[in-house]
């Protein structure tokens, strides 16, 4: 791979002759597959480990497109981050902190905006955003009163038919070997062997059918590896590193593989976007007392569940054959928030409006060059109790401007001992670790970025899409 890593004030300069987009008429429309992982920190591939981690095939899917060494997660959890995949916005905007929240049907999804556009839809895995349950009779499925169902329509779950798609092979969380899953029509089926391998299966078959159709299409496949527990993987992928949640990494690496092989036998791959990343960091501790203890999160501070860079940071791949110059490694910040925007821009789709502003932007202008300004800062926030009473709780809140990073009111902090101050300062490209703060030598920019990220937060607690999903 050709290796080009740049200090960040030089990058704008850069991008005009870095990534580069082959001119295509103006009603071409790519197929469009996002991989997202579960619980994967940003060292859990070969790329960003030094190789101590084995993902041969998304090292190969970075060298042929675009490696982002900085890229996030919205929310350090889940089924936040996954709405903020499917709408751009923040996902307390939605009222969405945490687990267990259903995505309100008053959100303009991606899946919606390309199924007005002409693209077959369809999810794969994880949802996560139906909503609360009280019981789940058969695995990955729930519904209203006693004893199971295999009738999607009758699950008390909001399925993703409900935002936009119209196939579906879905769990409401997490799923590892032989994997159950319910689809559209009503059926839930038990499969054998890992389910990263069997989401890539059944993914190629809906692909393999939109290709006969000549129509395009978006994927949306969402991985349960290699998420926190209960960790089991094929004894085979077990034996590469001797850890199940390795294993579950090495499975979901081949499945990657399988899937860009399947796109060249079809003679689609020139057609095909696909991206790849994380919903969160990893864990922390899962990895103590073994080899890649110190590589898993980027030895990062914090982890999971905190807005330090180890619970928020992603593994970011970008591929789009013939069209994305190979090999390039770009320190632009982005996030899970731009992925609706930059498909949009990409597309020349005007976005309808929707119940409220969208907190991501359109990338793609600067990886072509076309943008030389700072993009805007990106914003996080942290907050486990109830999103309805935003304002009155304060919580842990971040920005990310460029390779400045703001706290204010930490917590949580993980692998150090430093005492916090109300507003605290990295320099991610000096100090990516977090370890020294920095605010006392910067006021002036200390006290922009506080108004910046206040008068952000107070522009989330009056969002009208705030309302209860």
């Amino acid at each position: 791979m050709k290796s080009i890593v740049v200090p960040l004030v030089a990058l704008f300069m850069w991008l005009g002759v870095g990534v580069t987009l082959v001119t295509f008429a103006e009603e071409f429309r790519p197929n469009i597959i996002i991989l997202l992982s579960d619980d994967m920190g940003w060292g859990m591939t070969g790329l960003n480990s030094g190789g101590v981690i084995k993902t041969p095939h998304l090292d190969t899917m970075a060298g042929n497109g675009v490696h982002f060494t900085q890229f996030y997660a919205a929310y350090p959890n889940c089924a936040p981050t996954r709405a903020s995949v499917l709408t751009g916005r923040h996902p307390l905007r939605m009222g969405i902190n945490s687990i267990g929240k259903r995505l309100p049907e008053a959100e303009l999804t991606l899946a919606e905006i390309l199924q007005q556009n002409g693209y077959h839809t369809a999810h794969f895995g994880k949802w996560h955003l139906q909503g609360p349950s009280k019981s789940i009779p058969i695995k990955g499925f729930e519904r209203k009163g006693k004893g199971p169902t295999n009738n999607p329509m009758q699950l008390h779950m909001k399925h993703p038919g409900v935002h936009g798609f119209k196939t579906w092979l879905t769990s409401t969380n997490y799923n590892d070997l032989d994997p159950a899953f319910g689809n559209q029509d009503g059926v839930v089926k038990t499969f054998k062997g890992d389910s990263s391998d069997v989401l890539i299966a059944e993914t190629l078959r809906f692909i393999e059918q939109s290709a006969n159709h000549k129509v395009p299409f978006f994927a949306f496949v969402c991985y349960g590896s290699p998420h926190d527990r209960p960790f089991k993987s094929l004894p085979e992928d077990y034996a590469v590193h001797k850890n199940h949640v390795l294993g579950e990494v090495v499975g979901m690496d081949r499945s990657v593989g399988t899937l860009r092989e399947g796109l060249r036998k079809l003679g689609i791959e020139k057609d095909t976007l696909i991206l790849f990343c994380s919903d969160n960091g990893a864990n922390g501790g899962m990895f103590e007392g073994t080899p890649y203890a110190e590589v898993y999160n980027g030895n990062f501070r914090g982890s999971k569940s905190t807005i330090w860079e180890a619970g928020i940071r992603s593994p970011g791949i970008l591929e789009w054959p013939g069209r994305i110059e190979a090999g390039q490694v770009v320190d632009l910040p982005a996030s899970t928030m731009d992925i609706l925007p930059t498909l949009a821009g990409i597309l020349n789709i005007e976005i309808p409006a929707g119940p409220g502003p969208l907190d991501g932007i359109d990338i793609w202008p600067y990886l072509r060059g076309e943008k030389t300004e700072p993009r805007p800062p990106i914003p996080f926030w942290n907050l486990i109790k109830n999103p309805n009473r935003l304002m009155k709780q304060g919580g842990h809140a971040a920005l990310v401007d460029g390779k400045w990073k703001l706290h204010i009111n930490p917590s949580n902090t993980r692998m150090t001992a430093e005492p916090l101050q109300a507003s605290m300062l990295f320099d991610l490209e000096a100090d990516p670790g977090e370890t020294t703060n920095v605010a006392d030598q910067h006021p002036e920019l200390v006290k922009r970025l506080q108004s910046m990220l206040k008068d952000w937060q107070i522009d989330v607690g009056n969002d009208p899409g705030r309302s209860k999903p």
